[in-house]
């Protein structure tokens, strides 16, 4: 009797064992190396009512995904130029901790980067990559350093994430383990 126990035990292990190394592999193969950016143009955009265009007043992202607000608790949306990929991952230390937001949306203006080069004269900054991160409030400065990890992750036939992915890629702790 004993020995059932002991290779019921040893079988549980096994099985515990696989699924936290499916995880850990599951969560690096999801985003590729971090990519520090010094000097990106990060704003804050809100969504419902106070959103400043139709799509963010209707809490909707052009991927289809609904805005959510990033927060210190909270994995938030972002919108980033097109050589930033869907699904990519940005993080930002602002006062207080850290800030997590997935890039789910193409903005005119961010694809344009036209936010660069407003409100400056200095040509490295007219450069910068833009994004926007849908949070209630900006609590940073314009002009930040910001960590991207970019997918690599696989995707659907309509180029999503697969359902599990897309689930785990608003996980606060799922994210902070993956890029820690």
């Amino acid at each position: 009797m004993k020995t059932k126990y002991v290779l019921l035990g040893i079988c549980s292990f096994a099985i515990s064992c696989f699924f936290v190394e499916k995880t850990q592999a599951q969560q690096n193969s999801l985003w590729g190396k971090k990519q520090t950016i010094r000097s990106c143009r990060l704003t804050a955009f809100q969504k419902g009512n106070q959103g400043k265009d139709k799509n963010s007043r209707k809490n909707q992202s052009s991927s289809g995904v609904e805005l959510t607000y990033a927060t210190l608790t909270s994995v938030g949306t972002a919108a980033a130029p097109s050589r930033v990929p869907l699904w990519s991952l940005v993080r930002v230390k602002v006062p207080g901790g850290v800030l997590l937001a997935v890039v789910v949306d193409r903005g005119t203006d961010v694809d344009s980067e036209k936010a660069s080069a407003k409100n400056t004269d200095k040509s490295p900054r007219k450069k910068s990559l833009v994004i926007d991160i849908c949070a209630p409030t900006q609590s940073w400065k314009d002009f930040t350093q910001v960590e991207l990890f970019p997918y690599t992750g696989p995707l659907n036939s309509e180029g999503k994430p697969r359902d599990l992915d897309m689930k785990t890629l608003f996980n606060k702790s799922f994210v902070e383990k993956a890029t820690y």
